[in-house]
């Protein structure tokens, strides 16, 4: 039976690991955000993206005002419940960064999504 930290450390070498595999992996990394973000997530966050690479997981939070104290300890709780859903061989690094609201928010080709929240250029004229 393969470990999800045996799946993510083939990770820069997807063609080891099989789609399933990977879909699992990606699963397990997305519940652990989820429940991580319980009562965590304040006005300011525009956005939670997620970047496996190998055994290290990778996330940045993004925030439309430069995050405060408060935020980056926030940020840090996070962190520590998603490692703790991880074996020790696994390491994690979490950020909170600032980006203006008339900046879009973009997550790179090898981020994920984690959470979103709505924002005014997204809702359409109707429902104004």
């Amino acid at each position: 039976m393969q470990t999800a930290i045996g799946i993510l450390r083939r990770w820069c070498c997807p063609q080891r690991a099989g789609t399933a595999e990977l879909m699992s992996v990606r699963a397990g990394i997305l519940l652990s955000f989820q429940r991580a973000l319980w009562d965590m997530v304040t006005p300011s966050l525009r956005a939670v993206v997620v970047r496996p690479e190998g055994p290290v997981i990778r996330a940045r939070f993004v925030y439309d005002l430069v995050p405060t104290e408060y935020e980056r300890e926030i940020v840090s709780e996070v962190e520590t419940y998603v490692i703790s859903d991880f074996d020790a061989s696994f390491d994690v690094h979490f950020e909170a960064e600032y980006l203006p609201m008339e900046i879009v928010r973009v997550a790179a080709p090898d981020e994920w999504w984690v959470y979103r929240r709505l924002e005014p250029d997204m809702l359409s004229e109707e429902t104004e």
